[in-house]
C-alpha cells in the first residue's frame, strides 16, 4: 500500500523511497559532475576526505548531492554510480546511510558485510570506519548528525543506535513521516533555512523519534580507561608528527586494530586517529602562536604531520573557528605593537 504526497513524491510504508522525478531536497543541490575528483572533493566539503574509487568504466558518471544544513545535522541524497567508498574512521559525526535507489554493501567493523536497499539502512557511529560498495543506480539518503549534537541529545559522546535499521519497523515510521513531510514542501525547507529556531525543533524531533524507533545498545563503558588506551594516547603523544596509520599504532602498543578501535570509541567517544589529527592540530596551533622569525603555514604543516595543506587548512578552521593564515598574522601583529 502507498500514499501519494505531492507531485513529484511517492511515499511508500517501510522505505525511505521519497521520490521518483525531482525532490524538493533538489532545491539543495551542492553541486552536479561528470567527474570522480570533482565528485569527492565536493563529497569531502561535507562529510570528510575520503577515497571514492569506480568500479568499471565510469564513461556516463552523472553524480550529485542534495544537501539541507540544520544547525548540529544534516541531511542530504547523493548519487555517483558504481562507486567503491573507504573512510578510515567517520570523523566528529554519526551517520544514518540509507538507499533511495538501488543498494549497497557496508562492511561493517566486525567484518560482516551488510547489505542495504531502500528497506533497511545502516549507522554508524563516530570513529567507525566507513567501507562500502555502492550499485550503480543507487542514490543514498544520508542522515549527518554532529558529534557534540548526537552528545547534548542523547547524554553521552559515544551512544550506539543498533546497527542495522529495519525500516518496516513500525516503531520508526514517525521518524519516516517527518523526514517524508519536512521534504515534500519547498517552503518547509526554506522556514528550516531562514529560521534557526525551527531548525533546532526539527533536528531535536528527528534525532529523538530515530532513537527511539530505533532503539540504543548498551551504554558506553565509564570510569578509567583501560591500558590499551592510556598506553595508545602516549605513544601517539610522543610520535605525534610521524605518518601514522591505525595499524602501526596497533603494532606499537601490541593489540589488534579493531581492539584499539572499539577501545577508543567506548572509551573516549572518538577514534585514535582523530585523536591523533587533534594533537597535531593543538600543537601547529601553539606554533602558529608563536609565530617567530620564517614561520609559515606550510611549513607549520608539515612540522606537524599534515602533507595534504587544503585538508590541513580544514581541520583547522574547523576546530578553532579560523585559518591557520589568521592564527599566524594575528600573533604576529601582536608582537610588534
Amino acid at each position: 500500500m502507498s500514499a501519494h504526497g505531492p507531485k513529484g513524491m511517492t511515499m511508500m510504508t517501510g522505505n525511505l523511497s521519497l521520490h521518483q522525478q525531482r525532490s524538493p531536497l533538489a532545491a539543495c543541490r551542492l553541486f552536479e559532475s561528470t567527474d570522480v575528483d570533482e565528485t569527492r572533493e565536493m563529497i569531502s566539503r561535507v562529510m570528510q576526505p575520503h577515497d571514492l574509487v569506480p568500479v568499471g568504466s565510469m564513461t556516463n558518471l552523472r553524480a550529485h548531492m542534495d544537501f539541507l544544513r540544520l544547525p548540529g545535522m544534516g541531511i542530504g541524497a547523493i548519487k555517483f554510480g558504481h562507486m567503491r567508498v573507504n573512510v578510515e574512521a567517520i570523523d566528529g559525526y554519526h551517520l544514518i546511510l540509507c538507499c533511495l535507489s538501488g543498494s549497497a554493501r557496508i562492511q561493517a567493523d566486525n567484518g560482516e558485510a551488510i547489505d542495504i536497499d531502500p528497506r533497511r539502512g545502516y549507522y554508524l557511529p563516530a570513529g567507525a570506519p566507513l567501507r562500502g560498495e555502492f550499485s550503480a543506480d543507487c542514490e543514498q539518503f544520508v542522515m549527518r548528525v554532529d558529534a557534540e549534537t548526537w552528545r547534548t541529545q542523547t547524554g553521552a559522546s559515544s551512544s550506539r543506535l543498533n546497527s542495522v535499521i529495519d525500516l518496516s519497523n513500525p516503531k520508526l515510521q514517525p521518524w519516516l513521516v517527518t523526514i517524508r513531510d519536512l521534504l515534500a514542501v519547498p517552503a518547509t525547507i526554506g522556514f528550516i533555512q531562514a529560521h534557526d529556531s525551527v531548525a533546532r525543533s526539527y533536528e531535536q524531533l528527528l534525532l529523538h523519534l530515530l532513537i527511539a524507533g530505533q532503539g540504543m545498545k548498551d551504554a558506553p563503558g565509564k570510569g578509567v580507561a583501560p591500558a590499551v588506551v592510556t598506553r595508545a594516547e602516549r605513544y601517539l603523544k610522543e610520535n605525534s608528527e610521524e605518518p601514522l596509520r591505525l595499524e602501526d599504532i596497533a603494532q606499537a602498543i601490541g593489540v589488534p586494530a579493531r581492539t584499539l578501535l572499539l577501545s577508543f570509541q567506548r572509551f573516549r567517544g572518538t577514534s585514535p586517529m582523530r585523536y591523533l589529527r587533534d594533537l597535531r592540530l593543538d600543537r601547529a596551533r601553539a606554533l602558529l602562536a608563536q609565530g617567530v622569525g620564517g614561520t609559515s603555514v606550510t611549513n607549520v604543516a608539515l612540522d606537524c604531520g599534515f602533507t595534504h595543506f587544503g585538508r590541513f587548512s580544514q581541520y583547522y578552521g574547523q576546530r578553532y573557528g579560523e585559518a591557520p593564515s589568521e592564527t599566524l598574522a594575528r600573533n604576529r601583529a601582536q608582537r610588534f605593537r
